[in-house]
Order: structure tokens, then C-alpha cells, then sequence
């Protein structure tokens, strides 16, 4: 529950631009509206503003951090605004006969689906509890620096909201598909255990983290059946390919070199003023 100020009229608001853009109807004060209207989770807030990204958002890098032991959310992996300098890699084993599962739909909204991170193929890197809101609203992205002994494979990254009882809410995901990496007008096959950067856009959201939560990323290498799986084979065509799957050993890099973060669009306080 949101509570009330989530309800908005919506309806009236789509007829209202057809009426404007496809009837002509140009006196119904359509223009008159900020152009960007969203919904921040936390805030429990309408936002308007007229440009997108919001004014003075600031993208700011969140890096990941472990002593080498980051799998599951029972792991030592961090997350904070400090760059790694030398610290060890994080490795799971990905299997797709054994992929990490999950039992909802996006219609489910942010649902508590920490039972998934307790496998040791997902890798967890948990902030320190907040002392203080951080408003995060706009396009979320992550660029990873990892290594894969398959020819082919999927990351998958997530954004999660942890609340003080352990609930661990997820907010958004990004997938790539690392053939995929440079585009998907070719395809490039990984070479085996080397270190590659990928950038991975992670779509949108809207959220204050609220004093006493956490923030998380979560990064694995399935996520079925929302996702198909990735056989890891390399071959030309997945989806006919009837070759034995491959069970590849994953690397994240989180050091001096190869600084492993997310980009988070933070809002600093009071910079925009819910909608009235």
C-alpha cells in the first residue's frame, strides 16, 4: 500500500492527450502540464518536473566491494561510494540445468523475493544501513567487469530496496546477453576467461531509500523463466541448439582496474516538490 497519493487519474490524463494530439483538441490545457509525471516508491509521492532526467540529478557511481566470498545474501559483499583499490574477485558457478528461478510476474510489483538469494550463484553486495533518505529516481545502469570460462552467457543485475526486517524488495533488473554486448546487429562470442566490461542498462525506477534500509545489488546468470536461459554453448542459434549445456565458472572483478559499479541517479533533498 502506497497510500493514497498514489492514486492518480491516469485514464482522464491519457484521454486528454489523444484528444489533444490525435482529435486537435488543443485548448485542453495538455501543454500547460509538466511534461514528466513519476511515482516515487518511499516518498510515496507524484513527481512532475518538465525535463528527464530531473533537475540536477546527480549519476553517481556505487562500487562493489568483498573479501572474494559475495555469494548469497549471506556474503561479504558491499556496496559504497569508495572506489575498490586491491581486493579479491567474486566467482559462482552457473549452470543451466539449475537456474536461479523466480515465482512472480512484474503485475506483482516489489515483491519480498529474498528466498532467491539464498543460492550461492547469486552474489549479494549490501550497502550499510542508510542513516539518512537518499532519493534515487531516473535511469539506473551497471557497468561490470567479469569474465566468464564459457564462450557465451547472461548477466543479470538487480536494484533492491532492503527494509530493516530483512524484506528485500526489487526495484529493477537489467539483462545482457553477452554476444550481445557491443549491439545486437553482431554477435561476439566471449573468449574464456577473460576480463570484459559490460554495460548493462538497467531501465528506470523511483525510490527513497528510507533511514534504516539498506541498499542491494544482486548479479547472477539466469533469471528463469522470465527470462530464457542461456545454454552457454556459443552456438550460432540458442534456441535450436542441441548441444549438452555448459556449466561455466563467473568471475565479478571489483579492483583498482576494474572497478565494478552502478550508476545511481540520486536527487538531492528537496530538489523537486511533489506534485500538488
Amino acid at each position: 500500500d502506497f497510500g493514497s497519493d498514489a492514486v492518480t487519474g491516469l485514464r482522464n490524463y491519457n484521454l486528454k492527450f489523444f484528444d489533444h494530439y490525435l482529435k486537435g483538441k488543443t485548448d485542453n490545457s495538455l501543454n500547460d502540464d509538466p511534461r514528466v509525471h513519476v511515482f516515487v516508491v518511499g516518498a510515496n509521492e507524484w513527481w512532475e518536473a518538465d525535463t528527464w532526467p530531473l533537475p540536477n540529478t546527480k549519476p553517481t557511481p556505487f562500487y562493489l566491494h568483498s573479501e572474494g566470498n559475495a555469494n548469497s545474501h549471506r556474503g561479504d559483499g558491499s556496496l559504497s561510494f569508495i572506489q575498490p583499490s586491491d581486493e579479491p574477485a567474486d566467482q559462482y558457478t552457473a549452470s543451466p540445468l539449475d537456474p536461479v528461478t523466480t515465482h512472480w510476474n512484474m503485475r506483482d510489483g516489489p515483491v519480498d523475493d529474498r528466498a532467491v538469494t539464498e543460492r550461492p550463484d547469486v552474489l549479494c553486495y549490501t550497502s550499510e544501513t542508510l542513516t539518512e533518505a537518499v532519493d534515487v529516481v531516473g535511469d539506473i545502469s551497471a557497468v561490470l567487469y567479469a569474465s566468464s570460462s564459457a564462450k557465451d552467457c547472461d548477466w543479470h543485475v538487480r536494484l533492491v530496496d532492503v527494509h530493516p526486517d530483512g524484506t528485500a524488495r526489487f526495484m529493477c533488473h537489467g539483462a545482457l546477453r553477452a554476444r550481445f554486448r557491443n549491439g545486437f546487429d553482431k554477435t561476439e562470442l566471449l573468449t574464456p576467461n577473460e576480463i570484459t566490461r559490460f554495460d548493462i542498462d538497467m531501465t528506470a525506477t523511483g525510490i527513497r531509500f528510507l533511514p534504516g534500509h539498506k541498499i542491494r545489488i544482486e548479479i547472477a546468470s539466469s533469471w528463469f523463466n522470465r527470462f530464457d536461459r542461456n545454454l552457454q554453448t556459443g552456438a550460432e542459434n540458442w534456441m535450436r541448439d542441441e548441444g549438452e549445456p555448459v556449466v561455466a565458472t563467473q568471475t565479478i572483478y571489483h579492483d583498482g582496474d576494474h572497478a565494478s559499479h552502478i550508476i545511481l541517479p540520486i536527487i538531492p533533498a528537496g530538489t523537486v516538490l511533489p506534485a500538488q
